[in-house]
């Protein structure tokens, strides 16, 4: 997921839409804010754009995956990428729970984070670490 988000991010800042592009930071539950803004500096210095924090949002009721008590990551980044603002070239969304996808033979693959190739989403778990 890392690499997929720092291909997304060099690619835009080597586009001419550079100066255009504004990063979207979607808490997804209770984070600390030092940690946000670890990330926020992160990607500003690194990439050098501009980066927001939006306001957190609460984990969607239709992510939630009863079986293994946690969030599906694919439902995650469907609304992250339906319900931010379009301004918003890419978003990510982080949040401190446990979150999983489906891999191969596996229905419920535990993740540190997953992303949209070719899409603006990608959702980031702190939950392991």
């Amino acid at each position: 997921m890392k690499t997929y988000l720092l291909a997304a991010v060099a690619f835009l800042t080597i586009s001419p839409l550079h100066s255009a592009v504004t990063i979207a930071i979607q808490p997804l539950g209770a984070l600390k804010a030092e940690r946000l803004e670890v990330v926020k500096m992160g990607l500003e210095k690194s990439f050098g754009l501009k980066v927001e924090i939006l306001a957190e949002k609460p984990l969607p009721k239709e992510a939630w995956y009863v079986p293994r008590s946690r969030y599906r990551a694919d439902r995650l980044l469907d609304c992250l990428r339906d319900k931010t603002d379009a301004a918003y070239q890419l978003v990510i969304g982080i949040t401190s729970k446990d979150i999983s996808t489906t891999k191969g033979e596996h229905e419920d693959w535990g993740i540190f984070g997953l992303g949209e190739v070719g899409g603006r989403a990608c959702v980031v778990s702190t939950f392991p670490i």
